[in-house]
């Protein structure tokens, strides 16, 4: 018995109670105080081998957003940009409208017609880049 028990430590340990104190009750408790014990062990290591899982994949998950989230902090960032540019163009643009106008209700349409022809070139120029 002691040979195929010899295997384990769990049943070294077990043969050695046993056999040593011939008190079958404080062997019994022994063997299932062991059996407890390596139960919680193995329960233990279980659980943290499964939290330890989890936690991996949500530090995976957490670093794939803060990515997904600086790219689109990115992308916001030039959408505000290029928004402010064309703003900026609008406002020139119809400041130079209304003076053209002004010129033109004050009698000047020559300089409001080479205000408009100046401003017809820049914006084919800017359209051609």
């Amino acid at each position: 018995m002691e040979r195929d028990l010899a295997g384990s430590w769990l049943g070294v340990l077990a043969a050695r109670l046993f056999f040593r104190e011939r008190n079958y009750i404080q062997t019994e408790f022994a063997v299932t105080t062991i059996l407890v014990y390596t139960i919680l062990v193995t329960l233990y290591l279980f659980w943290t081998g499964v939290f330890n899982k989890k936690r991996k994949r949500a530090e995976y998950r957490l670093e794939t957003l803060k990515c997904e989230n600086q790219n689109l902090n990115g992308s916001f960032g030039e959408t505000d940009e290029h928004n402010r540019r064309l703003h900026c163009l609008w406002y020139d643009f119809h400041n130079m409208l209304s003076i053209a106008c002004g010129l033109a209700e004050s009698g000047e349409m020559e300089k409001a017609e080479l205000l408009l022809e100046k401003l017809e070139q820049q914006l084919t120029e800017k359209e051609e880049r």
